[in-house]
């Protein structure tokens, strides 16, 4: 390329415009900028906390999670005391079911249950009953009769007056077996469910080719005794004591 070529173009060059940002359009786009940057700044200033403000701020969070674990502290404790209140007064109420149990049984003990006897409304509830003691061939006063549901055939609470007789009942009540008339003591609710619950036990060990005896609310096999707990679920007594 020769020299006076060059030179055309560096004249060239020299010679083109340069933006100036003196110019009122320069001004222009750098007070918008300015202004932009100083929205970022008052942003950012609102949105910032003194130390001292975020030190009372973490301090109002620590104290909001003591109370927290302190309320709950509280709670456990106060769970803690219901608990054993539960515990007491469930302890009081099977004491208390204990005793009228007892007296239950104590009210019952001069008592038998005649089942089977057929005694329609016509007949001489009475009657009917001296018929039954008569075939046991025993001399027994009766106190008091009292039919129990009204079935025809439903059984019969009969008042006797002692033990000594109730026991006579039950070694002559063999002798209405013909007749199928049945004479059983009177069972309290919970005994009742109870020899619900240990027939089932007599069942099992009697097709293990044992022989059970179930009396009263206790089931006996050999030097084994069985009864049924307050929550329905059978124990050894040998084994429990």
């Amino acid at each position: 390329m020769s020299g006076s070529k060059k030179k055309g173009k560096i004249s060239s060059y020299l010679n083109t415009p340069v933006p100036n940002p003196l110019t009122e359009e320069g001004l222009e786009k750098i007070l918008k900028k300015i202004e932009v940057n100083h929205k970022k700044l008052e942003e950012i200033k609102n949105n910032m906390i003194s130390r001292e403000d975020f030190e009372k701020a973490i301090s109002n969070f620590n104290k909001k999670i003591k109370k927290m674990e302190n309320d709950i502290t509280n709670v456990k404790e106060e769970l803690v005391e219901v608990k054993l209140e539960r515990d007491e007064l469930k302890s009081t109420v099977l004491v208390i079911k204990g005793r009228l149990e007892i007296e239950e049984k104590e009210k019952k003990r001069k008592n038998i249950i005649i089942h089977g006897l057929n005694t329609p409304e016509t007949s001489n509830l009475e009657e009917e009953v001296k018929k039954v003691v008569n075939k046991l061939k025993i001399k027994i006063d009766i106190k008091n009769i009292k039919k129990i549901g009204s079935a025809k055939n439903g059984p019969i609470c009969v008042r006797i007056p002692s033990e000594a007789d109730r026991i006579s009942v039950f070694k002559n009540c063999f002798k209405l077996k013909e007749l199928k008339i049945s004479i059983t003591p009177d069972y309290t609710k919970k005994t009742m469910a109870d020899r619900k619950i240990l027939n089932i036990k007599r069942l099992e060990l009697i097709q293990e080719g044992k022989a059970p005896k179930l009396k009263n609310d206790k089931l006996f096999w050999e030097k084994e005794c069985y009864a049924v707990n307050n929550d329905g679920q059978i124990y050894n007594v040998a084994l429990r004591n």
